[in-house]
């Protein structure tokens, strides 16, 4: 999901890195889409619902909060049943799942580290602890966190 695929005009001009050649742009009331080439519809439809868009973001920068969809739609200033429903409409998934999936990828990022051990992973991304951690682990990317772990440091990795 692209979330910079989305940004308020506010000056007539967006502040992007990316390279005007990989885009184009439409402008739909005074929210700008870019179409990228591996753009999604999520992130086309998030822009048409401010309140998406924050909540897209706020599980991608804060997924190690104790986020629960009440304080998500506070945030957003949006119903709890009305962030569910655009969100879903939006994204094609859920607040959970959305939460769930991030989180279980930042652990996947941090595992790619020597030496960590899997209790601070868990405590960090909000998954709680290490026997969530790998339930989680292995029914989103498929294997265990050790199995991830020993693919980027061989056999030596222990997980623990």
């Amino acid at each position: 999901m692209k979330l910079d695929a989305c940004c308020q005009d506010g000056a007539g001009e967006c502040d992007s890195t990316a390279d005007s050649a990989d885009f184009s742009a439409r402008e739909t009331d005074d929210w700008i889409v870019r179409d990228t080439a591996d753009d999604d519809p999520a992130s086309r439809a998030a822009c048409d619902y401010p309140g998406v868009t924050k909540a897209i973001e706020t599980i991608h920068n804060h997924y190690s909060r104790p986020l629960t969809v009440s304080s998500l739609a506070r945030e957003c200033g949006m119903s709890v049943r009305s962030l569910h429903r655009y969100y879903r409409a939006a994204t094609g998934n859920t607040i959970g799942k959305a939460l769930v999936a991030r989180r279980v990828e930042a652990a996947a990022e941090m595992l790619r580290e020597d030496d960590i051990k899997l209790e601070p992973v868990a405590m960090e991304t909000g998954l709680r602890n290490a026997k969530n951690l790998c339930r989680l682990f292995k029914e989103h990317i498929g294997v265990t966190p050790g199995q991830w772990k020993e693919a980027f440091h061989g056999s030596a990795a222990r997980v623990s």
